[in-house]
């Protein structure tokens, strides 16, 4: 009756074993779909940054547009009131006047410019983030169709070698089957069994006395790890 434990307890570990590779397996699928997700997030953020410096730059360009219209009216008129100077002195404040508006024209030709270009930029980087969304979006859904479809497979298998190791646990003995319960209850996320390292539990590093390593060796009853609970297996 021991030795069909542990002959059915290996079959245990076998199943479980390829359960935990296999939800290994969907999370790695899982990750590639979330690589792709957080690279779009990066770029939404970026696009709703690039669009917000787009509508400021727009805006400060038009407030610009007109100060430079007021300003070249200003100019025009000062230019036509050239001719009606009574004096040198007046003559002189209207060259003066002209001279700085002149300036100040120019200044804020360039100005306006440099913010053109700024503009331009700023639609430039917003179309080639689009673009790179838009690409990005289509290998999200192709990925995530491949990854559903890997999920449904690896989840059939899974779904197969838990029918299996339940089948198995049925046909232990009660003190056994009950062992192995609590262990697998304690464990469900790794696994409830450990195996040899030398002299030593494989898992936690426990190393085992001389009494209780030839027990491990022996198979005569399930030894359980002082160190992390596990069944021992060998």
């Amino acid at each position: 009756m021991v030795s069909n434990d542990f002959r059915l307890l290996k079959e245990i570990k076998f199943h479980l074993d390829e359960i935990l590779l296999l939800k290994r397996q969907i999370k790695e699928e899982e990750s590639r779909i979330t690589v792709i997700q957080k690279q779009i997030d990066g770029k939404e953020v970026q696009l709703e940054d690039l669009l917000a410096q787009q509508k400021e730059i727009h805006s400060v360009i038009a407030s610009k547009e007109k100060e430079l219209f007021a300003l070249e009216k200003k100019l025009e008129t000062s230019q036509s009131h050239s001719n009606m100077a009574h004096n040198q002195k007046e003559a002189e404040a209207l060259e003066h006047e002209q001279s700085t508006l002149g300036k100040a024209v120019e200044e804020l030709q360039e100005n306006l410019l440099n913010l053109m270009d700024e503009e331009e930029t700023a639609s430039t980087d917003i179309s080639k983030v689009n673009t790179f969304l838009e690409g990005s979006r289509q290998s999200l859904k192709e990925i995530s169709e491949e990854v559903e479809s890997k999920r449904s497979e690896y989840q059939s298998q899974i779904d197969d070698h838990d029918k299996e190791w339940k089948e198995h646990a049925r046909a232990l003995g009660d003190a056994n089957k009950t062992i192995f319960k609590n262990g697998y209850n304690k464990f469900k996320e790794s696994t409830p069994f450990a195996e040899l390292n030398g002299q030593s539990c494989k898992r936690c590093g426990y190393g085992l006395d001389s009494t209780l390593h030839r027990a491990v060796l022996a198979q005569t009853a399930l030894e359980i790890c002082p160190g992390c609970n596990r069944i021992f297996l060998i």
